[in-house]
């Protein structure tokens, strides 16, 4: 999937010639209910492995700014889907949504008027009869139903229902949530099927939580069998350990007089390498179970010489990128029995990195080979573009995007990507996604 990560919505200012110019709280938790350990294994007495996005749960949540109260619901869309709907965080569990993985913790003011929501993410599962379910990169996927605008980015395309062909430039709503970590696509891939309705876009912001990059516990030489030095209390590399209910993650929404109504889901990047038997001693590869696309990209505006109808004026503009797989190769010979827990199955590294700006730019600009790093969170990728006032544009503030291509799309002739995307709802049919 395409991942427009953090910062990658941002603002030019065209310079010109000339001079240019009470808080409030009502707590509201969503009503835990009784998630249990009913976890189906009868399709999993066979050995089974995959890394790919799964979906934790989806909720409908309303924010009223004048009594300034929230609250959250299993959308009622969901009800028509029936007891198969997979809400997966692995090829195991089944049954309805996870009700009582998310949770308000608050709302207020801030000193700008901004609606600031607190929020809570529960694993809905303890370590205590298996220890297989961690899960890693989990992020909030937020969707406006009603938002009254979207932008086009048309020289960034997205292959949004899978088919193998592009479905044409990418749209969002860009002004509602205020600190998004990125955009992505797969709001329309995986949850919007799931609801039986479409929102307006094709980008929606996201926000990451659990983001711990460190190696933590992770130590395959002193675990070369599992990884985790501590299975029932893993920590870095950005897992989503079983049991956690700690972190407390606060969204920003811009000021509004009007009732706000918008989806919430979870979505996590899964590994999965134990069967029935052995979910006492799972294996965990990483990066491979880490998420497939680019973890972040943050654009930097270096300097900012453009001024109002000038074509011959510029700005120069950074953008460094991370990804968990960059700079590794893919195993051909790739075999989860053998293999050890620090390679991957395909390349997954960054393909190419996009910059446009259409009121700006008369084309988008195209990057391919970064000027220096190495991918890594220590040490990011670094790519460089130069920008022209081409369109000849006024004074004022335009809206850029970067987009984020992965190698993966071209693992399968016609553009398919490894892994699958979880299951569909018979729970056997593995679903796949074609651009990242």
């Amino acid at each position: 999937m395409m991942n427009l990560a953090r910062g990658m919505i941002f603002l030019i200012i065209l310079s010109i010639l000339s001079a240019v110019g009470c808080s409030s709280s009502n707590s509201n938790p969503l009503t835990p209910s009784d998630t249990g350990d009913g976890i189906s294994t009868d399709l999993f007495n066979t050995g089974l492995f995959d890394s790919g996005n799964a979906l934790v749960g989806i909720w409908d949540v309303i924010i009223d700014p004048e009594n300034m109260t929230v609250e959250g619901t299993i959308p009622r869309s969901l009800d028509g889907i029936g007891d198969a709907f997979y809400v997966d965080i692995t090829f195991f569990l089944s049954g309805t949504p996870c009700t009582s993985c998310f949770k308000i913790k608050s709302i207020a003011l801030d000193a700008d008027e901004n609606i600031v929501l607190a929020i809570s993410v529960v694993h809905p599962f303890e370590p205590t009869i298996r220890l297989d379910l961690n899960v890693f990169d989990l992020r909030v996927l937020i969707a406006w139903k009603n938002a009254p605008s979207v932008l086009t980015f048309p020289s960034v395309e997205a292959d949004v229902d899978g088919n193998g062909s592009m479905d044409g430039p990418v749209t969002g709503n860009f002004g509602f949530l205020l600190n998004p970590d990125g955009y992505s696509t797969i709001f329309d891939t995986i949850i919007e099927p799931a609801l039986g309705d479409e929102y307006p876009g094709t980008l929606v912001p996201f926000v990451n939580m659990f983001a711990d990059p460190t190696d933590g516990n992770y130590d395959i030489v002193a675990n070369p069998v599992n990884g985790f030095t501590d299975l029932e209390d893993p920590s870095g590399r950005n897992v989503f350990p079983m049991g956690s209910d700690t972190e407390v993650k606060e969204l920003v929404f811009a000021p509004s007089q009007d009732v706000m109504e918008f989806i919430m889901a979870l979505e996590c990047a899964y590994g999965q390498s134990a069967i029935r038997t052995s979910r006492m001693d799972p294996q965990y590869f990483l990066p491979e179970f880490n998420r497939k696309e680019a973890y972040s990209a943050i654009p930097t505006i270096e300097s900012n010489d453009l001024l109002s109808e000038n074509p011959a004026s510029s700005a120069e503009i950074s953008v460094s990128v991370v990804d968990w797989q960059a700079g590794l190769e893919g195993d051909p010979n790739f075999d989860p029995d053998t293999s050890p827990l620090d390679t991957i199955r395909h390349n997954s590294d960054v393909k190419e990195v996009i910059l446009d700006i259409p009121d700006i730019m008369n084309s988008a600009l195209t990057a391919t080979t970064p000027d220096s790093g190495t991918g890594s969170f220590i040490d990011p990728y670094l790519f460089s573009f130069h920008v022209e006032n081409s369109m000849l544009a006024l004074g004022g503030t335009y809206v850029g995007l970067v987009a984020v291509r992965d190698d993966m799309v071209d693992v399968v002739p016609g553009g398919t990507n490894w892994p699958p995307m979880g299951i569909e709802r018979d729970g056997l049919t593995q679903r796949t996604i074609r651009d990242f």
